[in-house]
């Protein structure tokens, strides 16, 4: 019952310097168990998809652990150690007072602050993740994981990762059975193992809890509007993951439900088989669309709703600026006053920083150089396949959901994370999600529906 009752890290609250030895050993025999599960399913399954499935698994694995470490033994801490503390919290709290444990977890926190913590029952909570709703929904979360692996940080990480590695496949396993024609090496190896999606977006973090509910919306949506199926369990879970998204980043939510809808409005109109009357019709949706949200800013209150994220765009903005706590290397897109004019002049730069940046000159250190590179190899092939082919790209691009989808959403994402990140090391973690997407954009030419099941080929170029 002590394993339960006592975390061993709460006299140092937020830091961690090392991981216990039952942590490690724990964890190890998890991996091996679960890898074993996972072998056993494989061999049973005869698809070409499956040839990725277990490197897949190591490689998130392996990502998982380097992040741990990276957080443990350079950091000694951070806000994965925190939420992970909390969790801890939680779960000390269930087993000394359950009607207190009930009210924290329903939402009724009664905060008594001291030395960035607060003390409940004589336990002590990690303070400013307690004071900050969506981190204590992903404290929330994690309080199951931490309760069923003893407290142990390794492990309760390794269950994020497992979620993160089920929703990342299922998706590329949809996106390939239904819209990749042509299997070419490089859209497989892109769609899955980009390292700064497994590095940051597996470990107890809310960029995990983000990138899981993305995944699962849009894996939902697909299966409900794109390929007609027409379940009531799709529209269940759609709900969740939307619930769960709007609890640990509103902002990101809102921009998957306008990229939905303008990719709907703009595609619902392929059923029409000519040409000129298909593009009439986008661009009336288009200015119907338009003129829906004049009215909406004048007659329902859609400019408060602007103001607010306006607002709180600006006050992450200046945390991330003047806040000591938050260090590394900053760049600035040259707006100081958030108003609607001067984020539309500012939209391309912030766009361009929140897919592409750190440059490889900006990535000149330890933490950043293997972001650089890869940014780099982005543009390259961005440079290569969408803007040296635009004329092709702008054709296709309103004949695939997915793809309209996934530009349009890497578009409001990137401006979200350029624009609010400051810091790059914030930035790549942030931006992380939407890597997927950008290489739904990269590979256009391959992103199409399939009329009909056709059997994969084996042969890669």
């Amino acid at each position: 019952m002590a394993l339960l009752t006592d975390s061993y890290m709460n006299a140092n609250n937020g830091t961690l310097h090392a991981l216990s030895i039952q942590d490690l050993l724990f964890s190890f025999v998890w991996i091996a168990f679960v890898a074993l599960f996972l072998l056993v399913y494989r061999s049973r399954q005869t698809a070409p998809v499956y040839n990725y499935f277990l490197p897949f698994f190591f490689f998130k694995t392996f990502s998982l652990i380097g992040f741990v470490f990276v957080y443990v033994y350079t950091y000694g801490g951070g806000d994965s150690v925190a939420f992970w503390g909390l969790s801890n919290a939680l779960v000390d709290l269930g087993f000394k007072d359950f009607p207190a444990f009930l009210t924290e977890m329903l939402g009724s926190q009664e905060y008594s602050y001291e030395n960035n913590g607060f003390y409940k029952n004589g336990i002590r909570h990690p303070g400013w993740i307690a004071r900050e709703e969506e981190g204590f929904f992903v404290s929330k979360i994690g309080w199951f994981f931490s309760l069923i692996s003893g407290k142990n940080f390794l492990l309760t990480s390794l269950y994020f990762m497992f979620f993160s590695f089920l929703s990342h496949w299922r998706l590329y396993r949809l996106i390939r059975e239904n819209f990749i024609a042509n299997n070419r090496l490089w859209i497989h190896l892109f769609l899955l193992f980009i390292p700064s999606i497994s590095f940051w977006c597996t470990g107890i973090s809310k960029d995990t809890i983000v990138f899981i509910s993305i995944l699962n919306i849009t894996y939902y949506v697909i299966k409900w509007f794109v390929l007609k199926e027409r379940k009531i369990k799709c529209i269940f879970w759609l709900f969740f993951y939307s619930i769960l998204l709007l609890k640990t980043r509103e902002i990101v939510f809102s921009a998957v439900a306008v990229s939905f809808l303008i990719s709907w409005l703009l595609t619902v109109v392929n059923v029409i088989s000519q040409r000129f009357l298909r593009v009439v019709l986008r661009i009336s949706l288009a200015f119907v669309g338009f003129a829906s949200v004049i009215i909406a800013f004048y007659f329902f209150g859609l400019d408060e709703l602007v103001d607010t994220y306006l607002l709180e765009a600006s006050i992450i903005q200046g945390d991330f600026s003047s806040n000591h706590i938050y260090t590394g290397k900053k760049y600035s897109i040259g707006i100081s006053e958030f108003t609607i004019s001067n984020l539309i002049l500012a939209s391309p730069i912030a766009i361009l920083t929140g897919v592409f940046r750190p440059f490889l000159w900006e990535s000149l250190s330890p933490t950043l150089f293997l972001n650089g590179l890869e940014s780099t190899l982005f543009l390259y092939l961005f440079l290569k396949r969408v803007v040296f082919q635009w004329r092709s790209f702008r054709k296709e691009v309103f004949s695939s959901w997915p793809l309209l989808f996934s530009l349009v959403f890497v578009f409001l994402f990137g401006f979200i994370t350029g624009l609010t990140s400051v810091i790059f090391g914030v930035l790549v973690r942030l931006r992380a999600p939407l890597l997927i997407f950008f290489v739904i954009c990269l590979y256009w030419k391959d992103i199409q529906k399939k009329e009909t099941k056709k059997k994969e080929s084996l042969n890669y170029s």
